[in-house]
């Protein structure tokens, strides 16, 4: 009952002006490992929970596949703490690309498929917000395909 009235709470609370992270509210309250009991002080952190969900292409899109041109974007807001790639360099499926900082917790920026950087969009200690462009690759493989 104490998880359906907060979900309900969340839903029904209002604030105009500003940018809410519901949906990462709504993300923990309707996790089973919350509602188990069986959350720990680094479990948001340790299965990401603070970073959106994988947006699917729009149709039409540009796929994974080699030559394919694509942006890393803020998962949420925060600052560039650290540029870990430049112009030029090909990362590798799970490279981190950007760290960044918010709510005093550093978060990696990782592209999901093989690529060469393009284009770096953002500059150390600049703040951005969610959705914000920080880097721009061009795919040389696949991405990984995930198994269960």
């Amino acid at each position: 009952e104490a998880l359906a009235a907060a979900r309900q709470a969340v839903v029904d609370y209002v604030a105009d002006g500003i940018s809410l992270n519901k949906d990462f509210l709504m993300r923990l309250l309707g996790h089973d490992e919350l509602a188990a009991g069986g959350v720990h002080t680094t479990w948001v952190e340790d299965l990401r929970l603070h970073l959106a969900p994988r947006r699917a292409p729009a149709p039409g899109a540009a796929g994974g596949g080699a030559g394919a041109v694509f942006q890393l974007e803020a998962p949420f807001s925060g600052q560039v703490t650290e540029i870990k790639a430049k112009v030029g360099d090909e990362v590798a499926a799970g490279s981190t690309v950007v760290i960044l900082s918010a709510m005093k917790m550093l978060n990696d920026i990782v592209t999901e498929r093989p690529a060469k950087v393009l284009e770096i969009l953002v500059e150390q200690n600049m703040q951005v917000n969610e959705g914000h462009a920080l880097v721009r690759l061009e795919a040389t493989g696949d991405a990984p395909v995930e198994e269960d």
